[in-house]
């Protein structure tokens, strides 16, 4: 099992640190999600954002399912609304495509 970037074991019910060996009583779980939107003003590219988990778990609230899965189809064409995000990759080769990455604005 790979989780927050640690390689956890499972032996006898329970989750071991593949680092440390120590029990792992309570894990924290975390998703990625990549989404490509339709952008007017930049018709020539595909217009691509990674998410923060606050951004996927508002997106996915209406999504999950009774086992804890989750329905693709009711996330296809849903407004996400305004995001904050820096330009992370700009790429023309083999398609143009404007990579973003949300990020959280600190205030002063």
């Amino acid at each position: 099992i790979y989780i927050n970037g640690l390689f956890l074991m499972y032996f006898r019910g329970l989750l071991y640190c593949s680092h440390c060996c120590e029990v792992v009583t309570s894990p924290v779980f975390k998703m990625h999600l990549e989404i490509f939107l339709n952008c007017q003003s930049q018709s020539k590219f595909t217009v691509k954002i990674k998410l923060l988990q606050k951004s996927i778990s508002s997106l996915l609230e209406s999504a999950t399912m009774d086992d804890g899965s989750y329905e693709v189809t009711s996330v296809l064409k849903k407004e996400v609304g305004f995001l904050n995000c820096y330009v992370q990759s700009l790429t023309s080769h083999p398609s143009s495509c404007i990579g973003l990455e949300e990020i959280v604005l600190s205030e002063a």
